[in-house]
């Protein structure tokens, strides 16, 4: 895996803001933060865009799409 360097620029209050999550634990660094935020954000895509196809699907088969409550 080849790696990026993507320069960021924060308000003082996200820098800070950042800085105190890495310093709770869990994070080795501001960089690892970022990156478990961006793979969050991926895997919180990609289960809205299934959940959306699987609500067409069952919209197509004329079904109520799960979580629907009518």
């Amino acid at each position: 895996m080849s790696l990026h360097r993507i320069k960021l620029t924060l308000p003082t209050d996200l820098r800070e803001y950042v800085a105190r999550r890495v310093a709770q634990g869990g994070y080795v660094n501001a960089g690892e933060y970022m990156r478990q935020l961006i793979r969050s954000d991926a895997t919180d895509q990609q289960d809205r865009r299934l959940g959306n196809r699987l609500a067409a699907d069952e919209t197509r088969r004329g079904g109520t799409p799960a979580g629907d409550s009518r």
